[in-house]
């Protein structure tokens, strides 16, 4: 073999080539990865009240809109505990959730009424999600 030898130096540049276009693709795939929607579950843990409705949105930290919300009407349950999960990217979010329980209204004559008022209290916390369980808690105030 000689010193001038084009099949080596084009080998060289062939497998250059690929390592760069592997590096590329990879950077390319780690940048998008982080915008991806990802199942998210939730865990709200509501105080020992029986609320009827929970309202939840997500809105990412620095924007102005919801990018995902849900209600869900919650029958009688033996446990505080409520599991959803939510498909979004990872990311600091503000969950607002409404609990909403209805309350009989009496009549004046003192006998219970058959009309029902709803009554609703909302709290916001901040959360991270990474794709593993996250717990919000509800507090009693909130669904008082």
């Amino acid at each position: 073999m000689s010193r001038d030898d084009p099949d080596g130096a084009r080998n060289k540049r062939r497998r250059l080539g690929v390592l760069v276009l592997v590096i590329g693709a990879v950077a390319i795939f780690v940048t998008a990865s982080k915008d991806y929607p990802r199942e998210q579950p939730i865990v709200f843990r509501l105080p020992d009240t029986k609320p009827s409705t929970l309202v939840a949105s997500f809105t990412k930290v620095g924007e102005m809109e919801a990018s995902t919300g849900f209600t869900l009407e919650l029958p009688d349950r033996a446990f505080r505990d409520v599991n959803h999960a939510i498909r979004v990217p990872n990311g600091d979010y503000i969950v607002t959730v409404e609990v909403r329980h209805r309350r009989s209204s009496g009549r004046r004559d003192g006998s219970p009424s058959r009309e029902q008022s709803p009554e609703e209290t909302s709290v916001s916390e901040r959360v991270t999600l990474s794709g593993s369980e996250v717990v919000v808690p509800v507090p009693a105030r909130a669904s008082e």
